[in-house]
């Protein structure tokens, strides 16, 4: 009988902490993440000459990441990568601490929304058929999200 009622008290305890520890830790994610890619109508004639030619990969595009989290307030820094291959980082390679008012170089028309941000990453982007877009967050207490990858064709 005393055999069981420590192992009950055992199987109890551990219920507990795991509870606690399950409490303790982020819920920080990254919900949706999105590239646009929108045709840079600054170079007309370029643009003009392509479309006529059917050089579709000598069109400049203007490439732009939107990203939504499950909470802007746990996170302490966020990264993403965006590559013409999953790993790839030619077109944007971007670590920020998040709620900084020092941004990188590298990101334009920054845009903090309530549950995420918009930028531009690179204005002037040749043959952009297919991109790839990888986004983590780090938060407050050290826990890293899932990479969050999405492809665009």
């Amino acid at each position: 009988m005393f055999p069981q009622m420590v192992l009950m008290s055992f199987f109890f305890w551990m219920c507990s902490v795991s509870t606690m520890y399950s409490q303790g830790t982020s819920s920080l994610s990254i919900d949706q993440a999105y590239l646009i890619i929108e045709v840079d109508t600054g170079y007309q004639s370029a643009l003009s000459a392509a479309i006529r030619t059917n050089q579709l990969d000598s069109i400049p595009f203007s490439v732009k990441v939107v990203v939504h989290c499950s909470d802007t307030a746990d996170i302490d820094s966020m990264h993403f990568r965006v590559g013409r291959s999953l790993g790839g980082q030619d077109v944007a390679n971007v670590n920020f601490a998040y709620h900084s008012s020092a941004l990188p170089a590298g990101l334009q028309t920054f845009a903090r929304m309530e549950d995420g941000f918009q930028t531009c990453v690179a204005t002037h982007v040749l043959d952009a058929y297919t991109l790839y877009l990888e986004v983590w967050a780090d938060d407050k207490l050290g826990n890293t999200t899932p990479i969050y990858r999405k492809q665009i064709n």
